[in-house]
């Protein structure tokens, strides 16, 4: 059986038992590109109301804290990467500050300052253990775009069911460095994890990312559950859990635990030279 690859996957580590299942990975990682390839700008021009708890325990003792925010995530050319931006309105109950100007991300050429975007992600952390760079909830669909495939081992898992969808898992592993997400040391981040994907129209629909520092050990564990949006027409990531643990030793007594969920998801109207301004009618459900 003569298998056709298309140009983007040569190069990529694609790991398949025989021949149709060679064939049906090599479908699947060509869809799910497509998929993101349109994906990427049309969630990049909306901003979501999340609702995000953090539950830090340190030596057995566990402090929380809850944020209300609007959220959007903002794609950061010098990096090569999404980053995320929150605009929080509550902590803990208590209204704080008032509304940013998004214009405050930007440098004077118009290019988006990753720094500050990070300073206001990380603004009500409870840890600097939060990784900012890789608790973005669409951060791992940058991996199957076709410049990135082939740093990346993929291989094909089992059929199941998520989100109400009959799906496929394709796995994937990083295996070059330096790696694409980097630490605040310039240490390397590697990526691992899995997709659930509908190898019919490439939608996915659920993520796991793996990501671990290999300069302190810290892991991350980011998992994103997706819904479809009917008034965008869209899957929107309606759930965010993240679990940090330092390695080589996990120690159950000083663990970070996240969850974020999202919702009324809308299109957001701002320019660099004005006030964030999110619309004023969220799309309805």
């Amino acid at each position: 059986m003569s298998i056709s690859m298309p140009l983007a996957l040569i190069g990529a580590g694609l790991l398949a038992g025989s021949p149709q299942d060679t064939a049906l990975l090599s479908q699947l990682v060509e869809r799910a590109g497509r998929y993101v390839a349109e994906y990427e700008p049309a969630l990049g021009a909306l901003v979501a109301g999340e609702r995000y708890e953090q539950i830090d325990v340190k030596n057995g003792r566990p402090q929380t804290r809850v944020t209300e925010s609007d959220f959007m995530v903002v794609f950061v050319s010098t990096r090569g990467h999404w980053l995320g931006f929150r605009d929080t309105h509550t902590v803990n109950g208590k209204a704080v500050g008032g509304a940013r100007q998004l214009r405050r991300l930007f440098n004077a050429d118009g290019s988006v300052n990753a720094d500050r975007v990070e300073k206001e992600a990380a603004a009500w952390n409870l840890s600097d253990r939060i990784h900012s760079d890789v608790n973005v909830p669409n951060l791992p669909l940058l991996f199957l775009r076709a410049e990135n495939l082939s740093r990346f081992d993929l291989k094909l898992g089992e059929a199941t069911v998520r989100q109400g969808v009959a799906v496929r898992r394709l796995q994937f592993r990083e295996q070059k460095s330096p790696t694409l997400i980097r630490s605040t040391m310039n240490e390397d981040v590697v990526s691992g994890g899995s997709y659930w994907i509908d190898p019919e129209s490439g939608t996915i629909v659920a993520t796991e990312h793996l990501a671990r520092d290999v300069g302190t050990g810290l892991e991350a564990r980011i998992e994103v559950a997706y819904s479809r949006d009917p008034a965008l027409g869209l899957w929107v990531p309606t759930q965010m859990t993240e679990t940090y643990t330092l390695k080589p030793v996990v120690d159950p007594l000083n663990v970070i635990r996240c969850t974020a969920r999202y919702s009324n998801f809308r299109r957001y109207n701002a320019t660099t030279q004005e006030a964030f301004r999110l619309s004023e009618t969220p799309a309805k459900r």
